[in-house]
């Protein structure tokens, strides 16, 4: 063993650094400073993933499903504009290049105009 390898806290095998996962962790310290540090895995990837694989595998699907939208919500939350900025320009280069989904386009914006006008003409004709 020397300086560029670790023993993998699973399997017990020394492997190179290039096959832990590094992390990049953030804490508080008492005076409320935010400190950035780096920990490198205890498992090797191989381990990692394979104790990942049954983790999820023995969670039950709803639960899964759970984390999965919490994981979403919780990554548009903190990426909005760049979601929001890949969205208008999906719509806007899939409108130009795709045909079938601009004729659905302009089909249900011309619905939603004719259900504001109808509505409209509603509202109008009950205030009378």
């Amino acid at each position: 063993m020397n300086e560029s390898q670790k023993k993998c806290s699973k399997c017990g095998e020394y492997k190179d650094l290039i096959e832990f996962y590094v992390f990049n962790r953030k804490y508080k310290n008492s005076k409320q400073k935010i400190r950035v540090y780096t920990e490198i895995s205890s498992q090797c990837k191989k381990c990692h993933n394979e104790s990942t694989k049954q983790w999820r595998a023995n969670l039950p699907i709803e639960k899964r499903r759970q984390l999965d939208r919490e994981k979403m919500v919780k990554y548009r939350k903190n990426h909005l504009e760049k979601s929001r900025e890949y969205v208008r320009n999906y719509h806007k280069n899939r409108y130009h290049t795709d045909e079938a989904f601009r004729k659905r386009m302009i089909e249900s914006s011309k619905k939603w105009h004719e259900k504001k006008k109808l509505e409209q003409s509603i509202t109008l004709n009950c205030n009378k």
